[in-house]
């Protein structure tokens, strides 16, 4: 049972950082296109 729980606990925790990274990066894709948007204004 305890090699079952630390492995879930690590499947978790792998999941979150992954979650994490991806919406950072669609966060900065976003924003990079934003900025796209703003500069082709100007």
């Amino acid at each position: 049972m305890n090699k079952i729980q630390k492995f879930i606990k690590v499947k978790i925790k792998k999941y979150i950082l992954n979650a994490d990274i991806h919406i950072k990066i669609s966060n900065t894709f976003r924003l990079t296109k934003k900025i796209e948007k703003l500069t082709q204004k100007i």
